[in-house]
C-alpha cells in the first residue's frame, strides 16, 4: 500500500493524473487506503501480521498526511489503543507466571510483541506528527493511548529483567 500511495503522489505531482474539482485522485485514494488499514488492523490478531500493518499504516500516514476525518481518527485512536492493551496483558500475564515459577522469560516469546508495540509507536509518533496543527482536539483522546504505551513498556522493559531466585 505504502508503494501504491507514493507512486499515486508522484503520479499527481508530476501532472500524469486528471484532477476532479473536488479532490485529487492522491487524496480521495489516500482516505480509502489509510482507514481500510485501520479497519484492517482492527480485526487482526496475529502479532506478525499486525507488525505488517502496522508497518504499512505508518508509511501511508507520512505519504498522505492528515487524510483522516475525525471518525476515522477515533477508530484509529480507539484500534491503536486496542493493540497496546492486547500486549500489556499479554506480557503482563507472562511476567505474573514467570514470577510464579521462578524463571526469565525467554525473548522469542516478547518479540513479536515487542514489534507490535514498536510499530504501534511509530504509528503514534506519526499521526502527532501530522496532525500537530490540529491537534488540540484530539489531546484527550490521545492521553490514554501515551499513558498505555508507557505501561506497556515499562512491562515489557521489566519482564525482560526477571531475576531467578
Amino acid at each position: 500500500m505504502p508503494v501504491l500511495l507514493k507512486s499515486s503522489k508522484v503520479a499527481s505531482q508530476e501532472g500524469y493524473l486528471e484532477r476532479s474539482a473536488d479532490e485529487s485522485p492522491f487524496k480521495k485514494l489516500c482516505s480509502y487506503v489509510v482507514p481500510a488499514l485501520v479497519k484492517a488492523l482492527s480485526k487482526e490478531s496475529l502479532p506478525e501480521i499486525a507488525t505488517v500493518i502496522l508497518d504499512s499504516l505508518d508509511e501511508c500516514m507520512k505519504v498522505s498526511e492528515h487524510v483522516l476525518d475525525e471518525d476515522q481518527t477515533d477508530l484509529f485512536l480507539k484500534t491503536i489503543m486496542n493493540v497496546l492493551q492486547k500486549i500489556s496483558s499479554l506480557s503482563k500475564s507472562r511476567v505474573g507466571a514467570v514470577e510464579g515459577i521462578n524463571q526469565t522469560l525467554p525473548d522469542e516469546e516478547n518479540g513479536e510483541e515487542q514489534k507490535v508495540y514498536d510499530k504501534a509507536a511509530d504509528c503514534m509518533t506519526t499521526f502527532i506528527r501530522t496532525h500537530k496543527n490540529t491537534f488540540s482536539p484530539f489531546i484527550g483522546k490521545l492521553a490514554p493511548c501515551i499513558e498505555l504505551m508507557w505501561v506497556s513498556l515499562n512491562i515489557l522493559f521489566c519482564s525482560h529483567s526477571v531475576i531467578p531466585w
